[in-house]
C-alpha cells in the first residue's frame, strides 16, 4: 500500500495530474482496510453438527459426513467437501468478477474456500474439539 501511495505520488507530482493520486489510492487503501477487519473476524466453529468456518469475506459450513481431515504446504486443514457457503458483499463483487474475467482463478478461489487452514487456531483447543465431537473414523 505504500509502494503504490508513493509511486503514484512521485508520478503524480510536478505535473497536473496530481488529482489522479487518490482516485488511485483510494479504492485499493479502503480494500486494505475492509480485509484487514476481515481479518479480525476469522473464526472457527466446532460441534456436533460440524464444522463452521468463517473466513476473508465468505463463512462456509459442513456436517462431518462431508469433512476430511488432510494436510497442506502450512500443517493441517480440514477440506469441507460440497459445503453450504456464503459471501460479504465486497467479497462476494470481487468474487464473481474474478470467475468471470478469469475462470480459472475463480475456480482455485472456490476450492480454497473448501479448505479451513486449522494451523490459524489454537491447536490443542481445535484438536480437543475434533476429538470430542468428530465421528471416530475421521479421528483416527
Amino acid at each position: 500500500m505504500v509502494v503504490v501511495t508513493v509511486c503514484v505520488s512521485w508520478l503524480a507530482s510536478g505535473s497536473d495530474a496530481w488529482w489522479l493520486a487518490p482516485v488511485v489510492v483510494t479504492p485499493a487503501f479502503i480494500l486494505a482496510i475492509i480485509m484487514a477487519h476481515d481479518m479480525l473476524g476469522l473464526r472457527l466453529w466446532i460441534d456436533g453438527q460440524g464444522v463452521t468456518y468463517r473466513g476473508l469475506g465468505y463463512c462456509v459450513d459442513a456436517p462431518w459426513d462431508r469433512i476430511a481431515v488432510g494436510r497442506d504446504p502450512q500443517g493441517k486443514s480440514l477440506t469441507l467437501i460440497d459445503p453450504s457457503a456464503s459471501t460479504a458483499g465486497w467479497f462476494g463483487v470481487l468474487f464473481s468478477v474474478a470467475h468471470s474475467l478469469a475462470p480459472g482463478r475463480g475456480r482455485a478461489a472456490r476450492y480454497l474456500m473448501r479448505s479451513v487452514p486449522l494451523y490459524c487456531f489454537d491447536q490443542i483447543a481445535v484438536a480437543a474439539a475434533i476429538r470430542r465431537y468428530a465421528p471416530d473414523d475421521l479421528v483416527h
